[in-house]
């Protein structure tokens, strides 16, 4: 179960999941590093696989409302 929100005068959004979730059932994310050897005969599949990407038509990067001058002020 979750909820989500957009937060008000802003771009971002609140993801809020139930903490009681029973996740016994699924196995253990591994965190271990594997390495992986490339050549140029792979680097160059790799890029023509990879699908045709183009920019937005518009960018959403904030919002109006909101104060940037309260972010990073540390």
């Amino acid at each position: 179960i979750f909820v989500m929100q957009q937060i008000p005068s802003s771009n971002l959004l609140l993801l809020v999941t139930d903490p009681t979730c029973d996740c016994s059932i699924f196995p253990p994310v591994l965190q271990e590093a594997t390495e992986v050897k490339y050549n140029a005969s792979v680097k160059c599949d790799r890029l023509r696989s990879q699908k045709l990407r183009r920019r937005p038509d518009s960018c959403h990067a904030f919002h109006p409302e909101e104060n940037a001058q309260e972010c990073g002020g540390t």
